[in-house]
């Protein structure tokens, strides 16, 4: 499967969650915030400039646009699309460590302790 071909699986496919768990959509630009995934829950980050914390555990996290800043606590899936975005994360959710799609330019994610 090309990498671009997983990526768009990754974005375009349902992510398993709880019927119950949160789903967090932010359009903003140069906004601070932070959401909590709970159990299970999903998160996209549309917009420029954002600095989002993600807290608890996330079927699947999105973002989108270009220079957000996004600290993931635990996730599954981590797609990024756009230009300079960074993203770090502490570990998967339910899984060992996230599957993670990178399209566009300049994007970075990385593990963190």
């Amino acid at each position: 499967m090309t990498k671009f071909a997983f990526a768009c699986f990754l974005i375009l496919a349902p992510a398993v969650a709880r019927a119950d768990a949160p789903e967090h959509v932010i359009n903003a630009a140069a906004e601070t915030v932070t959401v909590d995934c709970g159990d299970g829950g999903q998160v996209v980050v549309n917009g420029s400039t954002n600095t989002v914390t993600v807290t608890g555990g996330c079927a699947k996290v999105v973002v989108n646009g270009s220079a957000n800043t996004v600290a993931i606590d635990a996730a599954d899936k981590i797609a990024v699309t756009g230009s300079g975005n960074k993203v770090t994360y502490k570990k998967g959710h339910t899984r060992k460590a996230p599957k993670v799609a990178r399209l566009g330019t300049g994007n970075k994610v990385a593990r963190v302790k």
